[in-house]
């Protein structure tokens, strides 16, 4: 389990505060110390503070409890798992910040209630590997920093989203959807159309997945989950499935506009495209115009231009995040002459474009032109792409192939990095000459060394058993 330290510092994807990170009130098995219970109101005495999980579970059943570290312990963390049955309700009213390491679960009537920066600022909720939040029923309660949101407990449910593409929504449960037909990607009308503004709302998965979708609208753009969304969507993991479309294809979205934060949200799903000359077609996102934060994709994805293991197109930011999955791209053609393919990124586009704190490790190949490890291409002089790595094979053939980047046409680079062998690459920019400054290649034994130079090791840890020895994003950590 990560420690809430390393969760807590991670600066960009989910932005909490170092300090707060060394105060806690901790829900666990351990014996209650440093907590005051008065008529229902549990609150932190000292900076470390331990409330009982048996304890709160006892005073569930019979009252509604509000648990409160202050400005004392300042965040709450859920180290052990939480079960009540009772219709009476829970609040978790953080001064800054929340961790569910481990799961919380409403088997009765009952209400949550979730409330962060509650005096302070900086902080935020933040689901670990183990933690989720699950309802019995659809009927329950759900209110997060103020807002209700509307729990959705079948993929029937998912799908009558569309019906009010403006309201907040989150999953009660897991939902498997290998019995869904003919997918409306939310947010559209399934023939390539988007509704209004697309999906403006915002989508909670409360840490949990939605496995085995099928998504394949053939002809038609706007494949995913969600076809064309506006809202955040966060917290939850598209497992397995395969999304096909015509172009703006994506394991979670097809298109994300400029209030469309991913945040914490994977895909493990295969993506692909039909014959459309201009695909834009990722991992997770076909495009990204805003922000795509502590996330990752791991499935294979496929198209003709603009393709990649993470996001197609970004036009936003990207901080934090990851793909592993290969990147194929079918080639360049007469309608487009820089279609770009990356392990990470496809096209890399607009003088507002950011990637920071990410990386690569699949494969990319294909006959098309500009092709690199992390990034096809750029094509302004404002992009930026800081503190990231690539160390996927990029295959020969065509041109401007390179081992982190297959062409860039200006930028500010600093502190990135490819492996000169895994790569098969021997520059990291394959055109103008392949020199460029903040790009450096290193052999497999000195990434496995030690961080390289520039990143931060409160961002940053190397362990030979996680990531095959590379680094890897403590606050998000490749699936083990």
């Amino acid at each position: 389990m990560m420690s809430l330290l390393n969760r807590l510092c991670c600066a960009g994807a989910l932005v909490f505060s170092a300090t707060s990170a060394q105060a806690a009130l901790t829900i666990s098995a351990g014996t209650t110390k440093n907590v005051s219970c008065v008529s229902g109101v549990c609150t932190a005495t000292a900076k470390t503070a331990v409330l009982n999980k048996n304890d709160l579970e006892t005073m569930l059943a019979s009252s509604n409890v509000q648990v409160v570290p202050g400005s004392v312990a300042t965040d709450i963390v859920i180290d052990t798992g939480v079960t009540w049955a009772s219709g009476y309700g829970l609040t978790l009213d953080a001064y800054q910040s929340i961790a569910f390491d481990e799961p919380v679960t409403v088997n009765g009537t009952g209400a949550l209630s979730i409330l962060t920066n509650d005096g302070g600022s900086g902080g935020d909720y933040s689901f670990g590997p183990k933690g989720k939040v699950t309802f019995l029923s659809t009927s329950n309660s759900l209110t997060i920093n103020g807002t209700a949101f509307t729990l959705l407990g079948s993929m029937s449910d998912v799908q009558n989203i569309n019906s009010d593409i403006s309201g907040n929504y989150a999953l009660a449960n897991f939902l498997n959807a290998s019995g869904v037909k003919n997918w409306v990607p939310l947010g559209t009308d399934g023939m390539g159309l988007f509704l209004n503004e697309g999906f403006e709302g915002t989508f909670e998965g409360l840490g949990h997945t939605i496995n085995n979708l099928t998504v394949n609208l053939g002809k038609y753009d706007y494949a995913g989950l969600f076809g064309y969304a506006g809202g955040p969507i966060r917290d939850v993991g598209i497992v397995g499935g395969a999304v096909t479309g015509n172009k703006y294809v994506g394991g979670l979205t097809g298109c994300a506009e400029g209030n469309g934060k991913i945040v914490h949200s994977y895909s493990t799903a295969t993506v692909g495209v039909g014959s459309a000359s201009i695909s834009f077609v990722g991992g997770l996102v076909g495009v990204s115009r805003g922000i795509v934060s502590d996330s990752y994709a791991t499935g294979a994805v496929s198209g003709v231009s603009q393709v990649g293991g993470l996001v197609g197109q970004n036009t936003g930011t990207i901080s934090e995040s990851f793909a592993t999955g290969t990147v194929t791209a079918a080639g360049q053609n007469d309608n487009y002459k820089d279609p770009g393919a990356g392990g990470l990124v496809g096209f890399h586009h607009t003088p507002q474009a950011l990637i920071e704190n990410s990386y690569a490790t699949g494969a990319v190949s294909g006959p098309a032109n500009y092709r690199g490890g992390l990034v096809g291409s750029d094509d302004t002089e404002d992009v930026a792409i800081m503190n990231s790595y690539a160390t996927g094979p990029v295959g020969n053939g065509g041109s401007e192939v390179g081992g982190f980047m297959g062409c860039e046409a200006g930028g500010n680079f600093s502190d990135n990095y490819w492996d000169t062998q895994t790569s098969g690459q021997n520059q990291g920019n394959g055109c103008y000459g392949g020199e460029v400054n903040g790009i450096a290649g290193l052999t497999t034994a000195q990434f496995q060394s030690g961080l390289p130079a520039g990143f931060d090791p409160t961002i940053w840890a190397e362990n030979p058993s996680i990531n095959g020895g590379f680094p890897y994003l403590i606050a998000n950590p490749p699936p083990q």
